[in-house]
């Protein structure tokens, strides 16, 4: 679905929202830091019971009556206080770039969102394509009913987008930085020195976290092997996987999911 974003000189007009997961689940209790990540997320609790907490200090309680929104890369901390179920849907941009200035952005609950969330609830895998196009629509409301002076453009050179779009789409495929730099016609060393200085960190660092973040989702799906997780994102095994994933989660991918999930519902 596409997003259309104009400013003066500006027009993104190919810009476009890639939905990756719609999930409703229900969580344990947690207390977790450092849970920035590269996907955009959309959220709702039903009960009150969670408060997260901001690197500028902001903390926020969660409440019933609203959605709320927090933009990719944004770091936070959380602690929830109950088992409590919850609604979310994680995106992300095509190419990367657009963020927002602040943190976390909330929005009213009103009747029509409910009756779109409640439905699901109850819908497990029927209707999935229909599913996913309700979930598109209230994205789509949200992020227009932001404030157009909220929007910041990424600095990022456009040489970049081919670069992103691979590692996103073609996680599976464990692309080396040599293969990186041939998409952009440039050799190992230059590309890896260009892509560090654009985005502040490393190709292959860039790529594990997307690699993780992709994993944490999955490990939502209880059905889902962590042998399977592990070829699907891309690590060369398990071991592998569980060694990246508890260095930068702080807990292994089965510790994870015994943590977080008591039971789910996973929408797609």
């Amino acid at each position: 679905m596409s997003f259309f974003y104009s400013r003066e000189k500006h027009a993104y007009s190919n810009l476009k929202f890639e939905l990756q997961r719609v999930v409703f689940c229900r969580t344990k209790y947690w207390s977790a830091a450092n849970l920035a990540a590269p996907l955009w997320r959309l959220f709702w609790y039903p009960e009150p019971g969670i408060t997260l907490y901001f690197d500028d200090g902001q903390a926020v309680v969660v409440q019933p009556d609203r959605l709320y929104l927090i933009p990719a890369g944004v770091n936070f901390s959380g602690d929830q206080l109950r088992p409590l179920d919850e609604f979310h849907v994680l995106f992300n941009f095509t190419p990367e770039l657009l963020t927002l200035r602040q943190p976390i952005y909330e929005f009213a609950v009103n009747k029509a969102f409910l009756n779109f969330v409640w439905p699901l609830i109850d819908s497990g895998e029927s209707h999935r394509p229909l599913l996913t196009l309700r979930a598109m629509d209230v994205l789509s409301y949200c992020l227009r009913a932001i404030d157009p002076q909220q929007w910041q453009e990424k600095r990022l050179a456009p040489i970049l987008w081919p670069v992103l779009q691979r590692m996103q789409q073609c996680l599976s495929e464990r692309s080396s930085n040599r293969e990186l730099a041939q998409l952009l016609g440039m050799s190992e060393s230059r590309f890896i020195r260009y892509f560090t200085r654009q985005l502040g960190q490393s190709p292959q660092q860039y790529l594990t976290e997307l690699k993780v973040m992709r994993a944490k989702e999955m490990l939502f799906r209880a059905e889902v092997t962590l042998d399977k997780i592990a070829v699907d994102c891309g690590f060369c095994d398990k071991s592998h996987f569980s060694r990246q994933f508890k260095r930068r989660v702080g807990v292994s991918p089965g510790q994870y999911r015994r943590q977080y999930l008591a039971t789910k519902v996973d929408l797609g």
